[in-house]
């Protein structure tokens, strides 16, 4: 958290450009937990607005930027409901450029992935640029770190838990405050099958209770 708001908001390069960090890790190490919580903690210091894409799909991307034109009336109504004007994608530019007209805002695209190089150059609309303001990505792919396209986003991975913070997680969903030497067995012995990824845990643990196995 403390790194991730350093290379986002307190750098010096801010005042000169868009500052991006790419927060990389395999499926369930807990990206999205770890840009939401930083969204949650630190708000109060993107006066400007915090706009949160869902990333994992174009589809997905232009329904958020369609709902952050309406949020922010920057359509006619009248367009609004016309479905050629939805199909045109235009509203995209309309949202682009409001964001290049304000400073201090924060904008998260939740699980960007490219099956090929020139889609960065397809997914490239989307992107605003102004001084002053921060963009995380949360992707899979690492290799996306430091892309030109992309801003040179720094990259920030998010390792696996160690063995003993993963059985602690995996105690405190279960309620086990002192877990005896048979149920500490068994917790390591879960949480490393589960390669320690604390979705997975967090997923084991009300089955467990629910099915009142050991």
């Amino acid at each position: 958290m403390e790194e991730l708001h350093r290379r986002l908001f307190k750098a010096k390069a801010r005042a000169e450009r868009t500052m991006a960090v790419l927060i990389a890790g395999v499926p369930g190490s807990g990206k999205t937990h770890l840009a939401r919580q930083y969204v949650f903690a630190q708000r109060e210091c993107y006066s400007g607005g915090i706009f949160w894409v869902d990333a994992k799909s174009r589809e997905a991307a232009f329904k958020c930027f369609w709902e952050i034109a309406q949020a922010a009336t920057l359509m006619d109504p009248k367009k609004a409901q016309d479905p050629k004007y939805q199909e045109s994608g235009t509203y995209v530019d309309a949202v682009r450029n409001w964001l290049q007209s304000r400073h201090e805002w924060l904008l998260v695209f939740d699980g960007i992935t490219f099956d090929h190089d020139e889609d960065i150059n397809k997914f490239r609309p989307f992107l605003p640029w102004n001084t002053r303001c921060s963009i995380i990505y949360t992707s899979i792919d690492s290799t996306l770190r430091k892309k030109q396209r992309l801003f040179e986003p720094y990259c920030l991975s998010v390792p696996r838990l160690k063995v003993e913070d993963a059985c602690s997680l995996l105690s405190k969903d279960l309620g086990t405050r002192r877990p005896t030497a048979e149920q500490a067995s068994k917790a390591k012995e879960r949480v490393e099958h589960y390669e320690c990824l604390p979705l997975a845990i967090h997923a084991i643990g009300p089955r467990l209770n629910a099915t009142g196995r050991p």
